[in-house]
């Protein structure tokens, strides 16, 4: 899910998404509704990155990964 917003949309077509790290806090169930979110934490701008924090959560709020 988010490699394919930010090589799409944030920042757009072209973008290389060099690395992740990733925790699962639970699972993600059948028909359940993810929202997930970025937050930009860092602008390099000498080496053309960001740096960004990622928090998915369920339809209740809850948790899913960051």
């Amino acid at each position: 899910m988010m490699s394919g917003v930010l090589g799409t949309r944030l920042p757009g077509p072209g973008s290389i998404y060099v690395s992740q790290q990733i925790t699962f806090t639970q699972p993600v169930y059948f028909g359940g509704t993810i929202t997930a979110r970025a937050e930009v934490l860092e602008r390099l701008v000498e080496r053309r990155r960001v740096r960004l924090s990622t928090v998915c959560v369920n339809q209740r709020g809850d948790l899913g990964w960051r």
